[in-house]
């Protein structure tokens, strides 16, 4: 921040003294690590299922989790040649976090925080670097709000996320290096942070930037010029060796594949992402409008004061160059790949620009007064006001998708000794554990694998449209073929979200590899409440009437309705109004009451004029107040439209 008050090449300040700073630094460590604790309650989620499955499957050996021998697979091969993601340091951390505690989710999670608070570490100590004459008051609360903003719980919950906060770890540990004059360090430095994570490309710029308004002062070009060429040499590098590893400079990582990007979308979410970082304030974390509004101009004004007061600060040509690179790079880089949403995900894009957020309002202590403190404290109060439903998000996120896997994993553990391998996912709609804005199906795809179970198992996301058709995607396998090809190896599920208490998620099996299920087959639900049930016969449809028959009697439910659910293979299901069981045609065998349902033939034609459209059917019987009293498991079978 402050070049005028760097030392001059070769000679170095003590940036960090016992004493008040080493004091003030534990307490702001100690406090983010307690404020972020419910963090560590979240352990695998999205990517991080498929960066383990990765490792397993280059392991070394069958007998081990991992070994070295995989970690150093992955220094030679990209980490993903789908997203074309070659990060080898991340996948270094994830190796040695398997070999030492395995699938433990809580060392994963242990590791996640400790690197957070190591950079926050490196904050401090880079703060005292650029700005020594800023107060510890304003060091301390900068590194505060920097580790406790709603915008790191990401960073902190998703392991696959570490390559945030290795590279900004490594780039603060190259900028530091650089200051004390141990530039062969410095490069390294910049190496490993270029190995974790691809917009860490800013900190060789910052590291020259540096190297040249040093040496610019002193008027020494030829130091430049001896510290800039390795560094520049060092990115070409490492864009060969980038380059040979994925076999190309750019892959089909999100929006940058062809290489281009449209202008107008691409300026839209570059301002969007800049609006996150000093605002980030979104309905997922208040559902108060008014109290969103007040929060988000209180913010808008306190970045406003903020960067006024910076403007002030005598500083030396270069500083707010260096403080604006370390914020609009990343950023930037960042958009092209995945939007930075107000969202839930994608959030980790702002670790990075956070440090150079930081380093201003920890610069604006270099004006005297009270008032220069308000921008800083209001950015502090409201990042813990609204850190917390930020992490409440991400723990319930976790136990959903947690609960989703495992409801998965029940049923799977049946069919683990059947000539099945792969799971036709019917009714496909992905899985929104973000409030729509992010799906989880990779992660819930790689967890179905090993090492997360003893038998791999494939996912096809089924349709019943045909390649000419809109609406089809290459992700989707048509129906009838893959039922053609692969009779015996299906177990056919639906993904549906049925909420048991409001909140879980949870996917259940349809029935395993018959199609349709034999005529009249027993579907039963059974209620904890004395053991009461509901029997289900599934008659075959009426080829004359083109509809399907429910015949049902319960036992002890005491039900006032009954709710159906109907989908196709490929379409989102569609709830039909509750029926009372007085208005369904019922008949007597012996001392039971028999009802039926009969779906006519306009709700079955409303899915399309196709015969033998695979159906699935959901029955709940509900109580007076809507609450379910017994579900079925999902019914699969095909209706026969007559045309």
């Amino acid at each position: 921040m402050d070049a005028d008050t760097r030392p001059d090449e070769g000679v170095s300040s003590p940036p960090f003294r016992l004493g008040r700073e080493s004091l003030a630094l534990l307490s702001v460590l100690v406090f983010a690590a307690v404020w972020l604790s419910p963090l560590l309650e979240v352990g695998f989620t999205g990517d991080d299922y498929h960066l383990v499955e990765l490792l397993h499957r280059g392991q070394g050996g069958p007998d081990q989790l991992t070994s070295w021998g995989a970690i150093g697979h992955y220094v030679v091969h990209p980490m993903s040649e789908k997203f074309s993601l070659y990060r080898p340091v991340v996948t270094a951390s994830f190796g040695i976090n398997l070999m030492a505690g395995g699938l433990d989710e809580r060392a994963f999670a242990a590791t996640n925080l400790m690197l957070h608070l190591v950079v926050g570490a490196l904050l401090f100590i880079l703060i005292g670097m650029r700005c020594p004459t800023s107060p510890l008051l304003w060091r301390s609360l900068a590194v505060l709000a920097f580790l406790t903003s709603p915008l790191v719980s990401e960073t902190v919950s998703w392991s696959s996320a570490r390559s945030e906060t290795f590279s900004a770890l490594f780039g603060l540990g190259a900028l530091l290096l650089a200051g004390q004059g141990r530039h062969r360090w410095a490069l390294a430095s910049c190496a490993l942070a270029l190995l974790s994570k691809e917009s860490a490309v800013v900190f060789p710029l910052l590291v020259g930037l540096d190297a040249w308004f040093v040496t610019g002062r002193i008027g020494d070009r030829g130091a430049f010029v001896r510290r800039a060429i390795p560094l520049g040499l060092l990115v070409v590098l490492w864009l060969l060796v980038r380059s040979l590893v994925l076999g190309g400079l750019v892959g089909h990582y999100g929006h940058v594949e062809g290489g281009g990007v449209a202008l107008l979308p691409w300026v839209g979410r570059a301002l969007q992402a800049f609006s996150v970082l000093i605002a980030p304030v979104g309905s997922l974390l208040l559902d108060s409008s008014s109290a969103r509004i007040a929060l988000l101009v209180l913010e808008v004004v306190a970045a406003l004061g903020a960067l006024a007061l910076l403007l002030r600060c005598p500083m030396a040509r270069g500083g707010r160059l260096q403080v604006a690179v370390l914020i609009a790079v990343p950023l930037i880089l960042s958009v092209f790949v995945n939007p930075v949403t107000f969202k839930l995900v994608g959030t980790r894009a702002c670790y990075t620009p956070l440090l150079g957020w930081a380093l201003i309002l920890a610069a604006t202590g270099r004006l005297r007064g009270h008032l220069t403190l308000m921008p800083l404290l209001t950015v502090v109060l409201i990042g813990l006001t609204l850190s917390r439903p930020s992490q409440r998000l991400h723990v319930k996120t976790y136990r959903n998708m947690r609960a989703t896997i495992d409801s998965l994993r029940t049923p799977l553990a049946d069919l683990a000794t059947a000539p099945v391998d792969t799971l036709a996912v019917l009714s496909y709609h992905e899985a929104r554990y973000f409030d729509d804005s992010y799906d989880m199906s990779s992660g819930i795809r790689a967890a179905l694998r090993p090492p997360f179970t003893a038998k791999p198992w494939e996912l096809a996301k089924v349709t019943c449209a045909s390649p000419t058709q809109p609406g089809w995607h290459e992700d989707f396998v048509v129906f009838d073929r893959l039922v053609s090809e692969e009779p015996g190896r299906l177990a056919f599920f639906r993904l549906r979200a049925l909420e048991d208490d409001g909140e879980r998620p949870l996917y259940e099996l349809a029935s395993g590899g018959f199609l349709p299920p034999p005529p009249g087959s027993l579907l039963e639900a059974t209620t904890p409440r004395d053991g009461a049930k509901l029997h289900i016969v599934l008659s075959s449809p009426d080829p004359l009437a083109a509809s399907a028959r429910f015949d049902f009697t319960e036992e002890n439910l005491g039900a006032t309705s009954y709710r159906f659910s109907l989908s196709e293979c490929d379409h989102w299901p569609e709830e039909y109004p509750p029926l009372r069981p007085g208005d369904l045609p019922s008949r007597t065998e012996g001392s039971r009451t028999v009802r039926t349902v009969i779906i006519p033939a306009t709700i079955l034609r409303a899915f399309g004029e196709v015969r033998n459209r695979p159906m699935i059917w959901i029955v709940e019987a509900r109580d007076a107040k809507g609450r379910v009293l017994a579900r079925t498991r999902p019914a699969f079978f095909r209706v026969d439209i007559v045309p």
